[in-house]
């Protein structure tokens, strides 16, 4: 699986949210794909700070030369808490029952070996308000303008 957050910790990261009460409700398919999109969704839309930690690693965390907001170093050999809960929530918004045009900004998609393209001109709409928040400082948005969508559903390959 290509994803910075596993089945596991996103459940018990989201037990007990009242804004997360659909995520129980997916079977694990369903929150597999959408961790799994979450990150590509992350990665095509940040430029990181630093460097990948390995050669060819699938990837983009970890990452060696970065340091967080309080100016300490990260460890090169794990992605950060950070990372791991912006794609959780990043996975949650676009699970979003109440959200209806989320594919909208998707270019292409495809579920072998992870590829995503994003519309350039929609890829802010794709992001998670708390997305966002969660990797602040560890890297720079590719794209400009008001974050957060107002729409959006998970896409199933």
């Amino acid at each position: 699986m290509l994803t910075y957050a596993e089945i596991p910790e996103a459940d018990s990261f989201f037990a007990g949210r009242s804004d997360a009460f659909h995520w129980q409700k997916l079977n694990d398919e369903v929150k597999r794909s959408a961790l799994e999109q979450a990150t590509q969704i992350l990665d095509s839309a940040f430029d990181w700070k630093g460097s990948p930690a390995k050669e060819n690693q699938p990837l983009r965390w970890p990452r060696k030369d970065v340091t967080d907001l309080d100016s300490l170093p990260v460890d090169p050999e794990t992605v950060p808490a950070r990372i791991k809960i912006a794609a959780m929530e990043q996975a949650l918004y676009m699970t979003d029952p109440l959200r209806k045009c989320f594919e909208n900004g998707i270019k292409n998609a495809s579920a072998g070996a992870m590829s995503l393209s994003l519309d350039p001109a929609r890829k802010q709409e794709l992001l998670s308000p708390a997305a966002i928040t969660a990797v602040r400082g560890f890297g720079t948005l590719r794209i400009s303008g008001k974050s957060g969508a107002k729409c959006g559903s998970v896409l199933r390959g």
